[in-house]
């Protein structure tokens, strides 16, 4: 539904992975504007992922959660 969305709104690329694990290769192989999470509660993983991706390819990052915290 996101990605729909996203393509309906004008969004010419969109690249959907499930999972943080290989997030800076897809960083790297891609070359995205900006990063969406979009995840019912951030793990671990996400969260250490974003920041090596942050460290080595920053780039605007934005998170949607239904996480309160």
């Amino acid at each position: 539904p996101a990605v729909t969305a996203l393509r309906q709104a004008g969004i010419e690329s969109v690249q959907e992975m499930e999972g943080a694990i290989g997030l800076l290769r897809r960083v790297a192989d891609f070359q995205p504007d900006v990063i969406l999470i979009d995840t019912a509660s951030p793990s671990r993983d996400v969260l250490e992922s974003l920041c090596v991706v942050n460290s080595h390819a920053p780039r605007p990052m934005l998170m949607f959660t239904a996480d309160d915290s």
